[in-house]
């Protein structure tokens, strides 16, 4: 496909909201929804306001509907983007809130007193708000569907049968939140394939190419979700999608009922009537990638104010030591294998310095200056790397990103580990879990490679916030002490 046929292709498909954003609006309404219920309360009544009780009264109201509505499935996607707004649930879930605050009431031989005035008006005007605020915000979102702004993205692989159905019951019945703009086809063992394989659309979508093209468009972050929709065969065409898809940052859900893959544990959605399993999910998406974009401008901005005074002696000394500039930069591969410019302080000699990195630096090697030996023993020369996320292109905490030409046992490192790609599904990280437990350095083996490589697909799979932090502190105390940073 021609890329003016890609441009109309995409024209018209627009970058979707993230669900958790509207999972949030729906939260911070409730919120809203309760405390104004308690003012409109405390307005009314008559007798004098006991400000610090009431705030009390709320506090926990608050905090047990979040927890009983989330229970009881008031978030939930399927309630949340249904056409008609499920008032009954959160009805009902708000009568079990004031059941247990009347429980908790007695329960503590009414130590916290309220009158009955002001606790009848907060539960029927909260009850009143909550529905109103559903409507409205239901009314919102049902128009949001409608003009495409929620669709995801997505793309069909696989122009057989399976895949032809899964389009079809997508026309017929329709799934506001998928957009699918295309087919791809697997290729030429694909073993579903039919007659028309050459055609130019399939059930009205395109086929807009071949799992290279796939792969450029994920790149280009047009792709959200992915559909596999092959039958397994001898020559495990599948298994080896499958295996492709799982180290970029995409959803993928294979269509079962073909799978020769190991799927124990997946869960699975339903979508257009047909049981979808989750085979991988693109790592820190929604809410996820929100906190952990805020955390490290956030610590970044604090570490660089609070260094700038050491930043400067290290540029003092380094000019001083050898002649040359101040900052190393490096071309180095980060999220969705986009190629940055790496900062660190200069460690070598400016004549000496490797700027493909086409040999590792080794203890006591003789291209490293004497302020570079210090600064890399102690890690002072990643400071500049905190620019490098500010900047949105690393973050504090992620997989280390190596040079582009670094090898293993005289081999490139995707030659070495078949999962090395799967790292730029996140950013690269100036600290990692895989540096914390001792796996830094000179990765001259494979099985240094391979064990480096394990940690950083465990913090991908296991990212938080809290994991994060944990991460950090470790460094502090592992950072002058480890011997292997030369």
């Amino acid at each position: 496909m021609s890329a003016q046929a890609y441009a109309e292709v995409f024209a018209a498909v627009r970058k979707p909201v993230p669900p958790q954003l509207i999972q949030g609006m729906f939260q911070a309404a409730d919120v809203l929804a309760i405390a104004l219920a308690a003012a409109v309360a405390s307005w009314a009544e008559t007798s004098p306001a006991r400000t610090e009780t009431y705030v009390y009264i709320v506090a926990v109201a608050i905090i047990l509907s979040a927890l009983i509505f989330r229970l009881n499935g008031c978030y939930s996607d399927r309630v949340l983007f249904s056409e008609v707004p499920r008032i009954r649930k959160v009805v009902f879930g708000w009568i079990a809130v004031i059941g247990l605050l009347l429980f908790i009431d007695f329960g503590l031989a009414r130590t916290v007193p309220i009158t009955r005035g002001w606790g009848f008006l907060f539960a029927a005007s909260a009850m009143l708000l909550l529905a109103v605020e559903r409507i409205v915000l239901g009314i919102l979102v049902n128009r949001l569907v409608h003009k495409g702004h929620v669709s995801q993205r997505s793309v069909i692989v696989g122009a057989g049968s399976i895949g032809r159905r899964f389009a079809a019951r997508l026309n017929r019945l329709g799934e506001p939140r998928i957009k699918v703009v295309g087919f791809i086809d697997a290729g030429p063992s694909d073993p579903e394939k039919g007659t028309e394989q050459d055609a130019a659309t399939i059930e009205s979508y395109p086929v807009l190419g071949r799992m290279d093209d796939l792969v450029r468009l994920i790149r280009e972050e047009r792709i959200e979700l992915v559909f596999v929709a092959l039958a397994s065969s001898p020559d495990g065409i599948l298994d080896e999608v499958l295996e492709r898809l799982a180290m970029l940052p995409v959803h993928v859900r294979l269509i079962p009922a073909m799978a020769s893959v190991e799927l124990s544990n997946r869960p699975i959605s339903i979508i257009a009537g047909i049981p979808i399993i989750h085979v991988s999910d693109r790592p820190l998406s929604g809410w996820k990638r929100f906190a952990k974009a805020a955390e490290d401008r956030t610590i970044a901005t604090l570490v660089l104010i609070l260094v700038l005074p050491l930043i400067l002696a290290i540029a003092v000394a380094i000019k001083l030591d050898s002649p040359g500039p101040v900052l190393f930069r490096q071309p180095r591969r980060g999220f969705n294998n986009k190629l940055f410019e790496l900062y660190k302080f200069r460690t070598m000699y400016h004549d000496r310095t490797d700027h493909r990195c086409e040999v590792q630096t080794t203890r006591n090697d003789r291209r490293v200056t004497p302020v570079g030996r210090f600064l890399r023993r102690t890690s002072l020369d990643e400071l500049p790397q905190f620019l490098n996320v500010l900047k949105g292109e690393m973050s504090i905490v992620g997989p280390r990103p190596h040079a582009v030409s670094t090898k293993a046992a005289g081999r490139l490192f995707e030659e070495v580990v078949r999962e090395y790609p799967s790292r730029y599904r996140v950013k690269p990280g100036i600290t990692g879990w895989a540096q914390v437990n001792g796996w830094r350095g000179e990765t001259d083996t494979a099985e240094k490679l391979r064990k480096r490589i394990e940690y950083d697909l465990f913090y991908i799979e296991n990212w938080s916030v809290m994991f994060d932090l944990w991460i950090m502190i470790r460094t502090i105390f592992v950072v002058f002490r480890d011997e292997r940073a030369y």
